[in-house]
């Protein structure tokens, strides 16, 4: 029957075959990252502290004026821009709603 020989592999076996197909990048290009805005917490604040709160959900710290942070485009979560950039490399979507983030377009010539 079809099937019956990967059935028979160890975990082992599975590892390596994974090993040999290499990984999959989900997240952004650093193209797309450095495309994305970053503006001082500070700048944000008064519009988004309600909302977005005054922590970043990726390293659960506060926010403190000076800090750099990135609103997300698709949904506005709110990130240091640090932990954004570190986790839009791995994977595309907001780390709290899984809305999927994509670089802004480009502006046309």
């Amino acid at each position: 029957e079809e099937g019956d020989e990967t059935d028979a592999l160890t975990y082992d076996d599975l590892s390596l075959l994974g090993d040999m197909a290499g990984k999959v990048s989900k997240g952004l290009t650093t193209q797309g990252l450095t495309a994305l805005p970053s503006r001082a917490w500070a700048d944000v604040a008064p519009h988004a502290a309600e909302a977005a709160g005054d922590r970043c959900c990726i390293c659960q710290c506060d926010f403190e004026p000076a800090e750099e942070v990135m609103p997300l485009p698709v949904c506005c979560h709110i990130y240091h821009t640090a932990c954004a950039l570190q986790w839009l490399a791995i994977n595309r979507v907001c780390p709290v709603c899984n809305a999927e983030v994509a670089a802004p377009a480009a502006p046309e010539a």
